[in-house]
């Protein structure tokens, strides 16, 4: 994970991370306006203690809607947002609220990519992501792949930005994990550490 965060240009303040870690539980680590120092942020990741259990997805994706894009939690108003969602699994607790807990999302205009790490069963992925789900919902076989997927995926939302504005879009890459950033000229990261992984994201244009 730290690796993906180790360009963003963090001290600055052009970039704000915070962590939630859910399995059969969610967590929240620290929130976008917690740490404004990358040494305190990569501390804090370090610091992070994996849990082990089931795929709750709606959990993650509800409290990335209700409580880390928040104007009191470091999100910013009339900035587009998106939603990067990576996982392992398919939900087997609360599943059922998982696909409405989507459409909630997408109806407050955030974007929603769904990225399935060695799923065969790709349904709840499809109905996750955004329409269309063909290019917005991705499988890859394992972790490793997900770092090549990056780019095509930042270059399909924002083209030309990952490569010429010199900004680091992350993808937390662990066992579980959720990404929340906001980009353009500044980055605002949510990353959500779990067994399966959410990447949050809202580009922030001048």
């Amino acid at each position: 994970m730290k690796d993906f965060l180790s360009d963003a240009s963090i001290d600055s303040g052009k970039v704000r991370i915070g962590v939630v870690i859910y399995s059969t539980y969610t967590e929240v680590q620290f929130h976008l306006n917690r740490y404004k120092s990358k040494h305190d942020i990569l501390d804090a990741i370090d610091n992070i203690r994996y849990m082990i259990g089931s795929t709750h997805t709606y959990g993650g994706l509800y409290t990335a809607r209700t409580q880390m894009f928040t104007a009191e939690n470091g999100d910013r108003a009339g900035v587009p947002n998106v939603i990067f969602l990576i996982t392992d699994g398919v939900s087997n607790i609360n599943a059922l609220q998982t696909i409405p807990e989507a459409e909630a999302i997408r109806a407050e205009n955030i974007h929603i990519y769904a990225i399935g790490i060695g799923l065969t069963n790709t349904s709840e992925l499809n109905q996750i992501a955004s329409f269309p789900p063909t290019a917005n919902s991705f499988t890859v076989d394992d972790f490793n792949e997900l770092q090549g997927l990056k780019h095509k995926i930042f270059e399909s939302y924002c083209p030309g930005t990952y490569f010429s504005r010199n900004i680091t879009p992350v993808i937390v890459l662990v066992a579980v994990v959720v990404v929340s950033f906001e980009w353009s000229e500044d980055l605002e990261i949510v990353v959500f550490s779990v067994v399966n992984v959410c990447c949050f994201a809202s580009p922030l244009y001048p």
